[in-house]
C-alpha cells in the first residue's frame, strides 16, 4: 500500500511541475472603458443594502460583546453567594451561566445578520 501510495505521490508531483502554468491576461482597456460607468451605477444602487447589513453586523457584534462583558456575571454571583445573598448571587450566577451560550449564538449570526439585516 506505501508503495502506491509513494508511487502517486511521484507521479502528481512530476504532473504538476511539468503542465505549464497560464499566464494572467489583463482586460483590454476598451472593455474597461464600457463596463466602468455601468459598474458604478450598480455600486450606487447597491450601497445602501451593503450599508444596512455592515450596520446589522455592528448591531450582532455589540450584543456579543455585552455577552462577552456578562460572563463576569458568574464570579460576581460566586461572591454573593460567599456572602449569603442567595437569591442575587444565584440570579447573577445563572445570567453568567447562559451569557458563553449566547455570546456564541450572536458571533454566529454575524455573517447572517449582514444578509437578513440588508432587506
Amino acid at each position: 500500500m506505501k508503495r502506491y501510495l509513494l508511487i502517486l505521490t511521484i507521479v502528481l508531483t512530476v504532473f504538476a511541475v511539468v503542465t505549464p502554468v497560464q499566464k494572467a491576461e489583463a482586460i483590454d482597456p476598451v472593455s474597461v472603458a464600457i463596463l466602468a460607468p455601468i459598474a458604478i451605477q450598480t455600486a450606487r444602487a447597491v450601497l445602501p443594502y451593503i450599508l444596512r447589513g455592515v450596520a446589522a453586523m455592528g448591531r450582532t457584534a455589540l450584543k456579543a460583546g455585552v455577552e462577552v462583558i456578562n460572563i463576569l456575571r458568574l464570579p460576581i454571583g460566586l461572591g454573593l453567594v460567599c456572602c449569603m445573598r442567595f437569591k442575587a448571587g444565584g440570579k447573577q450566577m445563572l445570567r453568567g451561566l447562559i451569557a458563553p451560550f449566547k455570546m456564541t449564538y450572536y458571533v454566529i449570526m454575524i455573517p447572517v445578520s449582514c444578509v437578513t439585516g440588508a432587506w
